[in-house]
This record gives C-alpha cells, structure tokens and sequence, in this order.
C-alpha cells in the first residue's frame, strides 16, 4: 500500500509541542514513504527503492514511482541441467546460465515487460540431453531472434551427455555468450558440470548455477560447483556411496545435478536441476 510522505514543520517538534495525531502518524509512515520514494519524501540515492522477484512466469511492472534516470538491475538464472545415472563415466548436469545486467534509464523499459521462468530438468535414470529450461525478461522482436533492448536471456544447463554438461549461455540484444570454459570449466554465467575423471568436481560460476559433481566409475564422486549469486551444484555419488541424505540435487537457483554411480543404493535417479528465477530492482541515481 502506498504511504503519503508528511512534512514536519520545526514547530511541531519543538520542545513542549503537542503530541499530536498528525506528528506520530508521520513518525509512524515517514520512513516507509522513504522506501517507497513518496512525494516531497527527501532522496536516497543508490538504494533500491522497488523489488520484484519471480519464481514461476509472471509479469515485471515499472513502478509508479519511478522517475527518468532510475537505474534497473536484472539478474536472471536458467533451470539446471540434470545429472546422469549410469555405470561409468557419469558425468553431472551443467548449471544454469545466469547473468546481471543493468538498464541505466528506467525510460528504456516499458510499463510491463513478461518474465519467463526456466525449470530445472527432473532427476533421470539415465544419460539424457535435455537441456534446463530458458528464462527471460522482456519480450524479442518479432523480425529477430534478439533484438528489442528491454529481451534478456539466461538459458538453462545442458545434462550430462557422452561428455560432462555445459553451463547455460546467455543473450541480450543482440549479443550472445556462451558460458566460459567447458570440460569442467568454471564460468561467469554457468558452471559446466564435473567430467568422468578425477576428481571431478562440478565447475563454479559467478551469476548462474555451480555446475554438478561428475562421477568416474570406482572413484569417489566430485563435488558440486559454488555459485555467489545463485544455487551449487550438486555432488557426484559413487558405486561406494549411500543416495539417501546426500545432497546430488542442485540447489535453487539453477544449480546443475550431480551425477550418482548405479551401484549406489538408497534411490535410481541422479540429481535434478535447480530452477531458475528472476529478480528485478529499480534504484534512484544522483544527476
């Protein structure tokens, strides 16, 4: 709910000034119309003044508030890749791709603008290809495949293959960049999942999902990738270990899945994905 910013007058706060209904009020809601960049409310520069987060598909809605200059900060994370249950050479599911990206005027956005959140792919009993899902912030051109300046993209990680995952891409505009490194290379955007030699460690990542740990059949499975800004890896079990308590499913957001030996009891899946999400703050810049 929106709250009026109340002017105080030195008058009202004078020693022995009366304790008024008025005077508490805006003791009371002042500091909330601060946070909500009230009219006439003094200005705080480089503090967010508006948040939105998504976690299923949604729409982003400018702020009433919001004035010409306002700055937009966009971090996005795609579904991780899952991990795979095989008998050798198991490798992890890739994490997702994640980026943040900034709008230097909130003028570049229009009133609305549609959220797509990619899912993680489930937990499989065996090697798959499917990739994490896609999420978005904006919508594309309909002539381009990237194109209008308000489309992000941030695509899910690969799952594990004959070789270990990639780590989610990412696009904007119309550039477009891959996750950095492959083979277990750590990333801006995406761990890329541990590979099926020892001692197999899922990749990190800086804005998207760790990568998931690897598993070399008869060795000890690798752990998950670290993230900062989004969800780890999740850890490679061998034929030696126990599935039940062990943490193979990547964390939320856009962790990639860990790889699990088919000789480990206790379940017949590897780890799953993580799924993606979407966050969006808008900040106030001094000229």
């Amino acid at each position: 709910m929106a709250v009026a910013w109340t002017t105080l007058t030195n008058a009202q706060v004078a020693a022995g000034a009366a304790i008024t209904t008025a005077l508490m009020t805006a003791l009371r809601d002042n500091p909330e119309g601060i946070a909500q960049r009230a009219t006439g409310h003094p200005k705080i520069f480089g503090t967010a003044y508006d948040y939105q987060e998504f976690t299923a598909n949604g729409t982003w809605t400018k702020p009433s508030n919001a004035e010409s200059g306002d700055r937009v900060i966009v971090h996005l994370v795609g579904g991780g890749g899952a991990g795979q249950r095989a008998g050798s050479n198991a490798d992890g599911g890739g994490g997702g791709g994640g980026l943040f990206h900034v709008f230097q005027d909130i003028d570049d956005l229009g009133a609305t603008a549609a959220v797509t959140i990619g899912a993680g792919v489930g937990a499989t009993s065996s090697e798959v290809s499917t990739v994490g899902g896609t999420t978005e912030f904006g919508a594309s051109d309909a002539d381009s495949y990237v194109d209008t300046t308000e489309f992000l993209q941030a695509f899910g990680g690969s799952s594990s293959g004959a070789s270990n995952g990639a780590g989610g891409a990412v696009s904007f505009y119309n550039d477009y960049f891959e996750s950095v490194g492959t083979n277990g290379g750590a990333g801006f955007h995406g761990g890329d999942a541990g590979t099926a030699a020892t001692p197999e460690p899922g990749a990190d990542s800086v804005f998207g999902g760790g990568g998931g740990g690897g598993v070399d059949f008869g060795s000890t499975g690798g752990v998950g990738g670290a993230s900062a800004w989004a969800g780890r890896g999740g850890r490679g079990i061998d034929s030696s270990g126990t599935v039940a308590g062990a943490i193979f499913d990547g964390e939320f957001p856009g962790g990639g899945g860990g790889a699990v030996d088919s000789g480990a009891t206790g379940d017949t899946v590897a780890g799953a994905g993580g799924d993606g999400y979407c966050q969006v703050w808008c900040l106030r810049e001094d000229a």
